[in-house]
């Protein structure tokens, strides 16, 4: 009998081998570090964007896409708690970072002399673009090259204290050297910057957009199966329907159910009906925080997608303003059929909370929270 469940994980999932799936989007992140170009990754909350960001600056993930770790220098900074940054702090807190990594590299540096000038210029009073340009030169004369994963983004392009030159300054920095940025936002840069006043630099056109979205369905398979496994107490085929009826395609759903399921198997190895209900409710207990924050957060439109999807009101219409809203490829899972492809709620946790709210308008009578089948909406010819 295992003695500790693997299914731990809540924050940013930061060991290669806690992390599941993301095959094609680290391709594509890795492709842009070896040609050197910026790209940006976009996401909703809790989809998996900072664990990506650590998978990224892993040197193992460096090596599997045939790249030499030791020739990138990569640089991780959260901006959480840096929403109030003057240009001179960004330098500085960059330089600070950069030194640390480079304290943990294990191959000596050629010359010992520039990590104690990132030291000295970290820890002055104020810092110039010109002499973090020239740090950066130094770096890349080693030679390395230098990529910035900077996590939590629009705390950084909302901060009007970092203005048009500053910008200006990290795209001539990306131009003019060694020097690339993998960002991590809710939004796209391009709207992120929108708000900006007329003429502001296009800083967001040197980033290929990454979109993260749900898992692919055998990704999320490996995710359900490989810790139980490891764990001495895998998941039966019925288990394993049950965690994706509920949290369907979504890493982090797929964490809390597994979790949940598992605690539950510990006490009872061998589970009724009312153990996988009772597992249903903690883990729409546990969500019901998260679902109420996305569902506040959505736009009119779309929640009158959502609507219509559950008062069973789809047409074509519908179908194409869903595959303009990237962001509700999070929530729907696209599902080819004899009637044509149609959409479906990946996760019936989140399908219940978006059933319940339309009944709280009047709309529908809420249905009982069961296990059973992902409902899928054709698209009518």
């Amino acid at each position: 009998m295992p003695s500790s469940n693997p299914y731990f994980q809540r924050g940013p999932i930061k060991e290669p081998e806690n992390f599941f799936g993301r095959a094609e989007e680290l391709r594509r992140v890795m492709a842009c570090l070896k040609g050197m170009q910026s790209c940006a990754i976009i996401g909703e909350r809790r989809i998996g964007k900072s664990s990506l960001l650590y998978q990224i600056a892993h040197p193992a993930t460096f090596e599997a896409y045939h790249l030499n770790p030791s020739d990138y220098l990569v640089v991780h900074i959260n901006a959480e708690g840096l929403s109030h940054l003057t240009p001179s702090d960004f330098y500085k807190i960059s330089l600070l970072r950069a030194a640390r990594t480079l304290d943990k590299r294990k191959d000596p540096l050629p010359d010992s002399s520039v990590l104690q000038e990132l030291k000295s210029l970290s820890g002055q009073g104020s810092m110039t673009f010109s002499q973090f340009q020239e740090a950066l030169e130094s770096l890349n004369a080693l030679p390395l090259k230098i990529t910035f994963l900077i996590d939590e983004f629009e705390l950084i392009g909302d901060n009007p204290g970092l203005d048009r030159e500053f910008f200006q300054g990290l795209r001539a920095l990306a131009s003019d050297l060694k020097v690339n940025y993998v960002t991590s936002t809710k939004r796209g840069l391009q709207e992120l910057f929108s708000s900006r006043e007329k003429g502001f630099p296009p800083f967001f056109n040197i980033f290929t957009p990454v979109y993260l979205g749900l898992l692919t369905p055998a990704e999320a398979r490996e995710l359900i199966t490989q810790p139980s496994q490891q764990a001495g107490m895998g998941f039966e085929e019925q288990d394993i329907n049950f965690i994706l009826e509920l949290a369907g395609l979504h890493p982090f759903y797929l964490q809390i159910a597994c979790f949940n399921l598992f605690e539950m198997k510990l006490q009872y190895p061998t589970l009724k009906e009312m153990d996988y209900q009772k597992v249903r409710g903690q883990f729409e207990e546990e969500l019901e925080g998260h679902f109420q924050y996305l569902w506040e957060s959505l736009s009119q439109s779309e929640v009158e997608l959502l609507e219509l999807w559950v008062k069973n009101k789809w047409t074509p219409r519908e179908q194409a303003l869903v595959n303009a809203h990237q962001r509700l490829k999070t929530f729907l899972e696209a599902v080819p059929g004899p009637a044509g492809e149609g959409y479906r709620f990946s996760s019936g946790g989140f399908r219940n909370f978006i059933e319940g709210k339309v009944a709280e308008k009047g709309n529908l009578a809420a249905s009982p929270p069961t296990v059973r089948p992902s409902v899928v909406k054709p698209i009518p010819a």
